[in-house]
């Protein structure tokens, strides 16, 4: 199996503990069993520096317990969760607490991922968010976005922002998600991206893993990380946005001490600021898939 295990110091740097597991959700949809066996294969291989969390909604929290515990090698696992949150805050809590006090010895909630439209909703999330160490609220790229994420960063918690799905709408257009990145870095706040991003290179891909899936154009994860690393330098929001549409992968390089689009450069030390103050990392349903494409554009 193809590994990144020998990546270049930037590029580790650019991936290190970045891409959240969620095998749960489409397009991937895997049952818990599959999915949890698979994290805990990741974590226990040689590529476990680029792993996040295992993404899992409130509501299977018991479920996943029961199911990973009966996993040989479980028990070798410190296993970090991002919890995502339901349709009713009170039922959450009650199934956070739930969890918390049978939780297994190194198991523990790293984050909450819930959502969020308007300033005013981001209090209401109050109820929830001592129950991990960080909190990501997903927002709407619509005009609110800027309000409702000083919001967000004025009660500690991070932005989470969705790039894509299994339908073509579900993807904003790169001026869209360009300036939605320009906005957290101007506040500061940080933030993390879901949905659509299984690829390094910006392209046409099938958005399903069906036979007959249709195709779309999405959003690649070393684009969005670029694009973050240019915003937080001062770049404008429509050289972000091309970079967001770079589709050729020789526009992109992996050196030693640098990642770089075009004639912009980032050494290391740039990209270890940029995932600690700005893009936390991304929720993929694939991890292998991510990675074993990376390496194969000389991300190692």
């Amino acid at each position: 199996m193809t590994t990144v295990t020998q990546a270049v110091p930037a590029c580790r740097a650019l991936l290190e503990g970045a891409i959240d597991y969620a095998g749960l959700y489409p397009p991937a949809s895997l049952g818990m069993a599959d999915a949890a066996h698979n994290y805990l294969g990741y974590a226990l291989g040689s590529d476990a520096w680029a792993l996040g969390r295992f993404v899992v909604p409130v509501s299977q929290l018991g479920n996943l317990r029961q199911v990973a515990m009966e996993l040989a090698g479980s028990d070798r696992l410190e296993w970090r969760l991002s919890v995502v949150t339901g349709p009713s805050l009170a039922d959450d809590v009650g199934q956070l607490e739930t969890f918390l006090r049978g939780a297994p010895p190194g198991w523990t909630i790293d984050a909450i991922e819930a959502r969020a439209s308007s300033p005013d909703a981001i209090v209401e999330l109050d109820a929830i968010r001592e129950y991990a160490r960080l909190m990501y609220v997903e927002l709407p790229l619509t005009s609110e976005f800027d309000a409702t994420a000083r919001a967000v960063a004025s009660h500690g918690a991070y932005v989470k922002i969705r790039t894509g799905g299994v339908v073509e709408s579900a993807f904003p257009s790169p001026s869209q998600l360009a300036d939605a990145i320009v906005t957290c870095s101007a506040i500061p706040v940080g933030f993390k991206a879901t949905a659509g991003l299984h690829h390094p290179i910006r392209g046409p891909y099938p958005m399903t893993y069906a036979l007959d899936a249709d195709v779309g154009v999405m959003f690649g994860y070393v684009n969005l990380l670029l694009a973050a690393a240019a915003a937080r330098s001062g770049e404008a929001p429509d050289v972000v946005a091309r970079i967001l549409d770079e589709r050729s992968a020789a526009a992109f390089s992996f050196g030693d001490d640098h990642v770089g689009w075009r004639g912009s450069r980032f050494t290391v030390a740039d990209v270890r600021a940029l995932r600690l103050a700005l893009l936390h990392g991304f929720g993929s349903c694939s991890f292998r898939e991510p990675l074993d494409e990376f390496a194969v554009l000389g991300g190692r």
